[in-house]
This record gives structure tokens, sequence and C-alpha cells, in this order.
């Protein structure tokens, strides 16, 4: 289902009960040893692609939104490329658009353990939404919650 805004065809709200969940032969002591990039693989994709987000136009992955600190030494200076910062996810409605930024993290930690760090990325990026998830479930956070919004509202798990 696609909720139609100013003319602007936006996806539906991400959904937690995914179906693929069940199609997934994981124990919960296996979903544990996953990496970040295997739980974005196989759970946090898929939630998106469900939810009616376009992969090729509105889903973009390791985003790079700093390019490192620059370290001078005497005359010399290069940049700390160690200390780049990437978002896991930035959602966009069109392709020059980002609404939305999402931190993935492994499933041995809270869902909500990557929301401060999702909520520096949105900062950077001025955007007002920032998700964090670890395969179980979505942290939201909207700094301009509003009804026509299709996402959850406030700080809430959805």
């Amino acid at each position: 289902m696609r909720i139609k805004i100013k003319g602007i065809q936006q996806p539906q709200r991400i959904r937690c009960n995914w179906e693929y969940k069940r199609e997934m032969s994981l124990t919960s002591e296996e979903k544990k040893k996953l990496s970040e990039s295997d739980i974005c693989d196989l759970y946090i994709t898929p939630a998106l692609k469900d939810a009616g987000w376009d992969p090729f136009t509105q889903i973009r992955r390791e985003v790079t939104l700093t390019p490192g600190p620059i370290i001078v030494r005497g005359n010399m200076s290069s940049r700390n490329k160690k200390k780049k910062k990437f978002a896991d996810y930035v959602l966009s409605w069109e392709p020059s658009l980002p609404v939305a930024v999402l931190e993935a993290k492994e499933n041995n930690l809270s869902i909500g353990h990557g929301m401060q760090q999702a909520l520096g990325y949105a900062d950077i990026m001025q955007i007002p939404t920032a998700f964090s998830s670890n395969g179980d479930g979505f942290e939201q956070h909207n700094k301009h919650p509003s009804k026509a919004y299709p996402f959850c509202s406030g700080g809430t798990t959805c």
C-alpha cells in the first residue's frame, strides 16, 4: 500500500512482524552470532522492501557522511580515513530527498542500541527521522511528529 502526500508516492511504514522471519530456520542463538552485515541482508533490507521502499531509488547503504578529520603534522596534512562516518541506510522519497537514516546493529545488542548514533547522523544530514534495528524490530525517533507522516510517531519501537 502506498500513501500519496503532495503528489509524492511514499512507502508505507516499516512492519516488524516479518513474514520471512518464519522462513529463516535460525534459532535465536544462531541469529545472535550473525554479523551486522548479515542482519542487514537477511532481515532489515527485506523488511524495507516489504514496506514498499524501492531498493534502487529509495534505499542507499553504507553512505559516507563525513570524510574523516584532517590531521596536520608540520607541512603535511592527510585525512584519518579510519574515522569516517557511515550511515548503514539512508531512505529517500526521491533520489535527492533523504528523509530517514537507519542504523543497524548486531542481534546480540538491543533494538535501540544504535539510536544515538542514528540521531547524530540525522543531525549531520539535517533530516527528521532516525531508526535503529537489530533485526528483531525497529526503534524510531521523529523530530517532527505528524499524523500525516507514514512512520510511527514519537520515539517508539514499532
